[in-house]
């Protein structure tokens, strides 16, 4: 991959055309399939929080397959959306960051995703089986985008309103562990 590919995928965020269906790899290792504790109106909020990040046209053809997701790994990943490319630091001046902070932010994210690092990469697990970078891979690549503009400090806009971009479940660090940790990280 040359760097302006790199830089490339890196800036597009969400593809504005869906990228092929696609399903984890066999062979490599993954987390644990999750127990099936959600009811039925919380398996329709995760997918409906799911949903939020893709413009409603893409609906139709996302929400079977991430209810099969969820359904089959207890998670919604959206493996559709992982990166084809390999996943792995690369130099900090390969970042297109405008400062060195954001670079270095991305640079982490893609070391503690590389298979060689991360416990579990296509679940986005780096160690420990909750141990998330991201719940699930529409995050990743907005944050990436996001950490590539002039002012990393976004606000993602859903058609229900304003979502503060966090790097998975640790919103401005104030994220609070209900005791749940199996429901609370399916959602």
């Amino acid at each position: 991959m040359t760097l302006a590919q790199f830089q490339k995928t890196i800036q597009e965020g969400i593809p504005s055309v869906l990228p092929n269906a696609r399903k984890r790899s066999e062979g490599a290792f993954h987390a644990p399939v999750r127990k099936e504790i959600l009811s039925a109106a919380e398996k329709k909020l995760a997918l409906a929080n799911a949903l939020r990040y893709f413009p409603s046209e893409h609906h139709t053809v996302l929400a079977p397959e991430f209810a099969q997701e969820l359904a089959e790994y207890g998670r919604i990943y959206m493996y559709r959306f992982m990166p084809n490319d390999e996943i792995k630091a690369r130099p900090i001046d390969w970042y297109p960051a405008k400062c060195k902070q954001a670079a270095a932010i991305m640079l982490m994210i893609q070391n503690n995703l590389d298979p060689a690092v991360a416990q579990h990469p296509e679940e986005l697990i780096t160690y420990g089986g909750n141990g998330a970078v991201f719940s699930n891979w529409a995050q990743y690549r907005l944050t990436m985008k996001y950490l590539s503009r002039p002012n990393p400090l976004h606000v993602f806009r859903t058609p229900d309103g304003p979502v503060p971009l966090s790097s998975g479940r640790s919103a401005c660090c104030r994220n609070k562990r209900d005791g749940d940790s199996e429901s609370q990280f399916s959602r």
